[in-house]
């Protein structure tokens, strides 16, 4: 007896080979670049649609779509911690030159919760 693939884990494996893993960097910085947007306020992003996107990360990178190495997620959780790294540490810089002990810390606790 031998083992087959279910039709659908082929699909996938097929889509994260041919298209997701060509554009996987491009994807990530779309994503990254749109979190960014909201965090400076320049505008509201598409929850589902970003849901969505990260889901297909999540999805491309779990069960047997994972035993290639190659996991999307990982790919997006570094890109989107950096990203708040270098956000937070320029944002903290900005508020201590220009406000108080106090106001700081109610401005972090805001953004905290934001988060």
């Amino acid at each position: 007896m031998h083992s087959t693939t279910k039709l659908s884990d082929q699909g996938f494996k097929i889509f994260k080979e041919v298209v997701f893993q060509p554009m996987c960097d491009n994807t990530t910085l779309a994503i990254s670049n749109e979190v960014l947007k909201q965090r400076n306020g320049e505008e509201m992003i598409d929850v589902e649609l970003l849901k969505g996107s990260v889901a297909i990360y999540l999805t491309l990178s779990s069960g047997k779509l994972a035993q290639d190495g190659f996991l999307p997620r990982v790919h997006l959780d570094k890109a989107l911690l950096a990203q708040t790294e270098e956000f937070y540490a320029a944002k903290s810089k900005e508020i201590m030159d220009t406000t108080n002990l106090i106001d700081y810390l109610k401005v972090a606790d805001r953004y905290r919760k934001d988060e």
